[in-house]
């Protein structure tokens, strides 16, 4: 699959996220990439609700693809979810893409949504989703799962892309990591260094791959990164470092990278929380992870920097790096944009992944 670079729009007012879009668009980025949380972080953040917001980015840009990354499967019923996102491509044309997640328990707990057994019900989500996307009158869709059941049913929109919009997922754990193999179309992580994004894809990955035959070739292997670029390597340095915020949501990761940190081995799902010893586990593992480690994850420094670190990711695999820009006191994410667009995205169309 040919190297692809996109975008994650965070805490953005709607009028906002429409001009960086289109900013994105220019500057030749490959995708936008929503986020679906509703409580998270302090009470000055905006989270507008990914569907109008996909929706309205879709409907102001031409080409883009736009994402989400990821929606929150536990929040919303599959039929429900089914239709919102076939409704989107149908109006996109065929440019939305799906990342799908079970949410976190600070965006469950404080409006009564459960957060139990994540896995199962995010797998018959998809499921019901796949199915869905392609039944028909002729052919409608049945399903028997643990939690949710369709029976002899269809709904009356169809999304534009055939044979349905792919679908990624956010997989760390090792069923997590099978079931991207087996049902997915794309992978969505963040947090890893170049060798544990090696690690995860070229092993568990692509072994649920080649199980369920499918082609690696027709697989995209994303990555969400922190990204900063700055003149002043230090400046931007400090500044990416908070990926260890991000880093400590997965113990599957710092196993491999960090085996001598004291996780407690709860993965996203359920150590963001409001619990005061959730909180606490995850200041102290951000403190704990060294410097070193945490900017391995991260794009950093000047546009050479950035790319050399880029080249990293390339190698171990990845094809569609997803940046969260981050800004600097001397550098907004609107200038680095425009540095990604005019100096590091032609460095690899022109010279090849």
């Amino acid at each position: 699959m040919d190297l692809r670079f996109g975008a994650v729009l965070f805490n953005y007012r709607i009028q906002d996220m429409i001009e960086k879009s289109i900013r994105l668009e220019q500057n030749g980025f490959n995708s936008i990439w929503l986020t679906d949380v509703l409580f998270e972080g302090g009470p000055d953040l905006v989270l507008p609700d990914v569907i109008p917001a996909m929706t309205a980015i879709g409907m102001s840009t031409k080409r883009i693809l736009v994402g989400t990354s990821v929606i929150d499967a536990l929040s919303r019923h599959p039929a429900k979810l089914a239709a919102a996102t076939a409704t989107i491509d149908s109006l996109l044309n065929g440019r939305s893409i799906f990342g799908i997640g079970a949410g976190e328990i600070i965006n469950h707990e404080p409006f009564g949504i459960s957060t139990y057994d994540a896995f199962t019900r995010l797998r018959e989500t998809v499921q019901i989703l796949q199915l869905l996307w392609t039944a028909d009158s002729l052919k409608p869709a049945s399903f028997q799962g643990k939690y949710y059941a369709v029976r002899d049913a269809y709904i009356k929109i169809k999304p534009s892309k055939k044979p349905h919009p792919p679908v990624y997922l956010p997989a760390f754990g090792p069923k997590m990591l099978a079931m991207t193999g087996e049902l997915a179309d794309g992978w969505i992580p963040q947090g890893h260094t170049p060798e544990t994004y090696c690690k995860f894809l070229n092993g568990p990955i692509k072994e649920s791959l080649a199980r369920t035959g499918k082609r690696f070739d027709n697989f995209d292997p994303a990555n969400v990164m922190v990204a900063c670029v700055s003149k002043d390597r230090e400046q931007a340095a400090k500044t990416a470092l908070e990926i260890r915020h991000w880093m400590v949501w997965s113990p599957d990761i710092l196993r491999i990278a960090a085996p001598k940190l004291r996780h407690p081995g709860k993965r996203q799902p359920y150590i963001k929380s409001r619990d005061k010893g959730d909180i606490e586990t995850q200041l102290r593992l951000a403190e704990e992870i060294p410097r070193e480690l945490a900017l391995r994850a991260t794009l950093w420094g000047t546009i050479d920097d950035c790319i050399q670190q880029l080249e990293l990711f390339i190698k171990a695999g990845l094809r569609h790096p997803i940046l969260f820009f981050i800004p600097t006191p001397n550098e907004s994410v609107d200038e680095m944009i425009r540095i990604f667009g005019s100096e590091v995205i032609p460095y690899f169309r022109d010279n090849g992944p």
